[in-house]
């Protein structure tokens, strides 16, 4: 009977160190599976930020909300194990993506990362950094669901009214429009004087 018990401890004790568990309140990102006997080491969502990625020979910025995860394969200690390689590990997602109808952006010529991009059935815009370490011990995604920061900070019509009737103008910093269009997308500052004029620099 001790020696039953003492087998199950070490049975249990073995399936610990071959099963490392998630970090606390972590999933994987909706549209991508994760690798098999890999778990979350580190993970981040936060509402809105940016990522750049490379399009088209070029960097450029997306924002939205952004999703960071952390893998790391269950058996990262053994020296033995064979790991999957940088490029196995970028192609398994590569085309998983691509059977959503996604595309490939960009392959770094080491396969030390990739960049993807794709849409939802409801045309939401997913772009995706791969990120993988030496010996295919870990990786990383860095997710950005493109979207429009939502605004939450309203001019009060009765301010500006105030300002301008004591110095004659109001400065409002960070806010700049597309021509024709009422997306906000960036920062200027804009002068609006009491004759209702608009200067920006």
């Amino acid at each position: 009977m001790k020696k039953y018990y003492i087998l199950v401890l070490a049975l249990v004790a073995l399936s610990n160190v071959t099963a490392q568990k998630d970090i606390e309140n972590s999933k994987d990102y909706r549209f991508l599976d994760r690798l098999p006997e890999y778990f979350i080491r580190t993970y981040s969502e936060v509402e809105f930020d940016s990522h750049e990625f490379h399009y088209n020979g070029k960097k450029q910025n997306k924002e939205g909300r952004k999703f960071i995860i952390e893998y790391r394969q269950d058996k990262w200690k053994n020296k033995d194990y064979e790991f999957p390689t940088r490029l196995q590990i970028l192609r398994n997602y590569a085309y998983a993506i691509e059977k959503e109808g996604g595309s490939i952006l960009f392959e770094r010529y080491n396969d030390e990362h990739g960049f993807y991009s794709f849409k939802t059935s409801d045309g939401k815009e997913i772009w995706i950094q791969v990120k993988t370490a030496i010996m295919g011990k870990s990786h990383k995604l860095i997710v950005i669901d493109k979207a429009n920061m939502r605004q939450d900070i309203v001019i009060d019509a009765e301010l500006i009214k105030n300002a301008i009737a004591l110095e004659g103008k109001i400065a409002i910093y960070g806010i700049y429009f597309d021509t024709g269009k009422a997306i906000i997308k960036g920062r200027i500052k804009t002068c609006i004087d009491s004759n209702s004029r608009i200067l920006a620099k």
